[in-house]
């Protein structure tokens, strides 16, 4: 220390070293443990105050820049004197090692101390998935199998684990309700599109009712309907389509009858069989008379013409 040139230029070099760890993380900053240990502390004048108070002051009178980069730079610094032998050698008598295990001990503490602070960001990070913490957690116990921190890691690894499970059945449950209440949805308004059908057009109605009763099986469980509500609806709607058929057939007929109807007896034959066979019922009493006429014009026809024929 008494070469200032030399002490400045070793100074220059630890500056030089810390410079290049922190361009490989200029963001982060020194993440490695470091210490000032000073050998041969037996060669130093002590004197009479604290041993670590004096060797402070030697480094901050002796090694101002190295101490001040490791302040700057280097959380967690600490500052060594040691010795292996203790003693002048001149001096007879047992080696007298002075604080050999202090940095060996200091870096060990700093090592878990760095390890947990790491541990604690993993954990907290939610980007880092559940079994990448599951290895970081065993990889700590590997390493530090007494420590105390373990078995917190794992509680809280455990806790995430929990609150990941609530969140997926809620995110389940959600979506459960979602596609539920879109079944419910399609199938309640098609129910309601056949309603809106059967008062004006039965046959599609009915039409559409066979397929909504193919094509939509939820129909039930979510009561947009009943078995016996739409037995009652389809027989409704058949009603309605004869009622329909009535209408028609009836119209037609009498549309006949208003123009020339004899001279139409054959069709008039044809509707007034497709009503009885269609409708099951009784045709009106005008249309009585329309039809017996017919058949007597169809009769009288058939004899012309066996009488051209003879």
């Amino acid at each position: 220390m008494e070469n200032r040139a030399d002490n400045i230029q070793r100074q220059q070099e630890v500056e030089q070293t810390l410079e290049c760890y922190l361009k490989l993380n200029p963001e982060g900053g020194l993440q490695r443990p470091m210490a000032l240990v000073i050998t041969k502390s037996d060669a130093l004048k002590q004197s009479g105050e604290d041993a670590q108070a004096s060797l402070y002051k030697l480094v901050n009178e002796h090694l101002g820049m190295t101490a001040h980069a490791l302040r700057e730079h280097a959380p967690g610094y600490e500052f060594f004197a040691v010795s292996d032998l203790g003693r002048d050698l001149s001096i007879e008598g047992e080696l007298e090692p002075k604080n050999l295990e202090l940095p060996l001990r200091w870096l060990s503490n700093a090592l878990l101390t760095q390890d947990e602070a790491r541990m604690e960001r993993i954990l907290a990070d939610s980007k880092i998935s559940i079994a990448d913490k599951q290895r970081c957690i065993q990889a700590f116990a590997d390493r530090y199998p007494s420590s105390e921190k373990i078995a917190e890691y794992q509680q809280e690894l455990n806790q995430a684990k929990k609150r990941r499970r609530r969140v997926r059945v809620a995110l389940a449950a959600v979506l459960f309700l979602i596609l539920g209440f879109g079944a419910y949805l399609y199938d309640r308004l098609n129910y309601d599109k056949i309603q809106r059908l059967a008062a004006e057009k039965p046959q599609e109605a009915l039409t559409k009712l066979k397929e909504f009763q193919k094509w939509h099986p939820t129909r039930h469980l979510f009561a947009v309907t009943t078995p016996q509500e739409e037995e009652a609806l389809e027989r409704q709607l058949q009603t309605s389509i004869v009622e329909h058929r009535k209408e028609e057939l009836v119209a037609r007929l009498r549309a006949i009858l208003k123009d020339s109807p004899l001279a139409k007896f054959d069709e008039v034959l044809t509707l007034t069989a497709k009503y009885r066979s269609e409708t099951k019922a009784p045709l009106p009493d005008d249309l009585l008379i329309l039809e017996a006429d017919c058949r007597e014009r169809a009769a009288e026809t058939d004899l012309e013409e066996l009488q051209r024929e003879e």
